[in-house]
This record gives C-alpha cells, structure tokens and sequence, in this order.
C-alpha cells in the first residue's frame, strides 16, 4: 500500500511537471503570436500611410481597418481611421473613431481636434465647440481655438467669441493669429490683415488646401475665372500678359493659362507657391505681400486677376490704385470681396469695410465703385456670387470687373 501511494505521488509529479513543460510552451507560442500579430499592424499602418500620401484615402482606409481588426485597441490606426474617414467626408465613421480612441486615451487633444472637426462638419455646433474645449485643455494649439470660434459663430455666441480672444491676446500677446482676431472683435485697430497673420494661416494651410476648398467648400473660383474670361476675351488666345495676386497653389492660373502669353503668380506663402509651381502653367513665381509687389518695377500687364484674396484687406485703396498703375491701357482687372450683410455685426450701415468676427474682411459696394472710380477704373459689371461655402452656408460675395482707359 505504501509503495502504491508513493508511485501515485510520482505519477502526480510527473504529470505537473509536463504540464509546466507544456504550459511554458503555450506561453512561448502566444508571445511568438503577439510579435507576429504587431508586426502586421505595423505592415498595415505603414501601407495606409503610403497611400494616404498617394491621395488614395479609400484603400488607406481599409488598411488601417485591418490594423484595428488585429488589434481592436489601436489608438494609432483607429486615429487614422478618422483622419482617412474625414477626408472621404464620412464623418459619423470619423466621429465614431474619435470617440473610440477618447475612451481609450481620455486626456490626449488629437481625438477632441478631429472629433471637433467631424461634428462642425455635421453640422452639431454645440458638441463641436464642447471637443474643441476638451482638445484645447489637453494642450491642443491654435487652430483648434480658430475652430471654436466658428462653432460658436454659428451659435450665435459672440460673447464668447470675444472672451476668448482676450485670454488668447492676454496669454500670446505677440501672437500674429491672435493679434488678428483681436482686431476682429474691437480690441485693437488695423486697415488690412498683416502680413505673418496671412503667412502663418496658409503656411499651415498648404497641404490641405485644395481637399479643404474644393470639397468641403465647394469653392468656385475656377469656374467663376473661366466664365469671366470668356466673357471677357471670348476664345482663348494666349496673348495676354496677366498677374494673379493671391495665386495660392494656382487653383485658377489653370484657367487663366489658356489666355496668358506670360503668367506671373504672386503669393505670401511659399508652401502654397510650391505647390503651385507643381502644376506648370506659371512663367513666373513671386513670394510677396501683394502690396509690396506694387512697389516693384515689374512691368505693366494686360490684365491682374485677385481672386478670393481681398477678404484680407480692409483699406482697398493701395489694392486698386496699384492695379491701375499696372495695368497697360485698356488693361482689365477681375477681383472678388465678400460683402457686408445687414446681419453681421449690427445692420451694415457704417464704415467701408469691417473686419468680421470670423478673421475676414467685408466691404460695401458704393465704397468699392467710389475707388475705381477714383482710380481711373471703368466697371464693366459688379455682379454677386458665391465662390464658396461657410459653416454649409453661401458666403455673399461680389466680383468686380474693370477696365481702365489711360
């Protein structure tokens, strides 16, 4: 009976010990998984990655969908899937990544910005300004505080439009976008937009910004370009010398290729001129303050087009007096300005231009016949339009066409 006790024990020993063995195995074997499971979330990371940067936003997203199908606490690809939903203008699956990621890394300002953005986007200004907050108090920067102001302008909620940039301009007070903003609310004096205001706001712009205007915005510049030019000149003829000011990354210099002998495009920001250098239809292109390249002897033109670009100006004068010094005789001009309404800022009686709450400048019209006229501007027509969209909604606007007899 003892040695059958003692050969149980034994037995016992033994099958513990293969069980160990057998465990420590298992384990190696799910460690072995792990590695080989991060390495394919890696592989589908970088892959989305690479197409993201090709513009291909679909197929990166069903890359970054497979990261997360492998590991469904993914902050990275999960952060991705939003950035890639919300370019695709998913916004309930960008929004749903957000809020996703936010549960798993509560104090972390990505998931708030681009939350913010989806819901702007939805239209849902409350729960936008309230993910711009979380984002800003978790260290987010300034564009998300710009973001804030847009949902609370379209809450109607001045007043806190108007609190927040005194504690922006109190904390940056050399801030070129704060500065800004605090002119746009009373709290300091300017005629135009300065120059590192514009420089910083479409530095960072660049990458984003034709995406960002042609489907979110809906901007129809070029179109607007190519109607008036036809109008203009009729068919095509490559026989103009014309100047773009404010050409960004060359949206309209496609449209005003067709008619330029010579195409000079003049722009503040160097990021968008690369991009514009990109498309190959200027002869020439000029980093400047469109102002200080009237001060250049750079010739007399046919024709200078201003698209979209005079909303950062309030004064005009230095604006059309120097276009009419340079422009030849019979020389045109094309420019835009978005158009004080009775509804912002009081009942649009008042001065010539004011600079609005959302960082813009309006003018009225009889201010900009008074100009030309001024001038030696004939306007041929001075139409209303809408170029593009704000907060879903048509942003009033008037074209100005000159003509100008020496």
């Amino acid at each position: 009976a003892g040695r059958r006790k003692m050969a149980r024990r034994h037995q016992q020993l033994l099958t513990k010990k293969r069980e160990g063995v057998s465990g420590s195995r298992d384990r190696t074997e799910s460690v072995s998984e792990v590695a080989q499971r991060t390495t394919r979330i890696a592989r589908h990371i970088a892959r989305g990655d690479e197409l993201t940067a090709e513009g291909n936003d679909r197929d990166a997203l069903r890359a970054y969908r497979l990261a997360v199908l492998e590991d469904g606490k993914n902050i990275r690809a999960m952060m991705r899937i939003a950035r890639a939903a919300y370019a695709l203008q998913d916004y309930h699956l960008s929004s749903g990544a957000c809020r996703r990621v936010i549960q798993l890394r509560s104090e972390w300002s990505l998931p708030y910005s681009w939350l913010g953005r989806t819901l702007l986007c939805l239209g849902q200004w409350s729960a936008a300004a309230d993910a711009f907050q979380r984002g800003l108090q978790f260290g987010a920067e300034g564009r998300d505080r710009e973001l804030l102001m847009a949902a609370w302008r379209a809450m109607g909620r001045n007043d806190l439009i108007r609190c927040e940039i005194e504690n922006w301009i109190r904390l940056m007070p050399d801030d070129p976008v704060a500065t800004h903003y605090a002119i746009a609310v009373g709290l300091r004096k300017a005629s135009r937009a300065s120059a590192e205001f514009v420089r910083t706001t479409f530095d960072r712009f660049a990458r984003s910004y034709e995406q960002t205007m042609l489907e979110k915005l809906g901007y129809q510049g070029p179109t607007v370009v190519r109607d008036v030019l036809a109008r203009m000149f009729g068919d095509a003829r490559a026989d103009l010398q014309v100047v773009e000011l404010g050409c960004g990354t060359g949206l309209c210099g496609v449209e005003l290729r067709a008619y330029a002998k010579g195409l000079t495009g003049v722009d503040l920001s160097a990021p968008m001129l690369e991009v514009a250098g990109k498309r190959g239809v200027y002869d020439q292109l000029v980093e400047a303050d469109i102002l200080d390249f009237f001060a250049r002897d750079a010739g007399k033109c046919d024709l200078v087009v201003a698209i979209d670009v005079c909303n950062y100006l309030g004064d005009l004068g230095p604006f059309i007096f120097g276009s009419a010094h340079m422009v030849s005789d019979c020389g045109r001009c094309v420019f835009s300005v978005e158009q004080i309404s009775r509804d912002s800022n009081g009942d649009g009686a008042g001065s010539d231009y004011r600079l609005e709450v959302h960082g813009r400048f309006s003018h009225r019209a009889s201010y900009i016949e008074r100009l030309m006229r001024e001038a030696g501007w004939q306007i041929v027509e001075m139409q209303q339009v809408h170029l593009r969209r704000e907060l879903g909604v048509p942003v009033p606007m008037l074209l100005v066409e000159g003509v100008r007899h020496r």
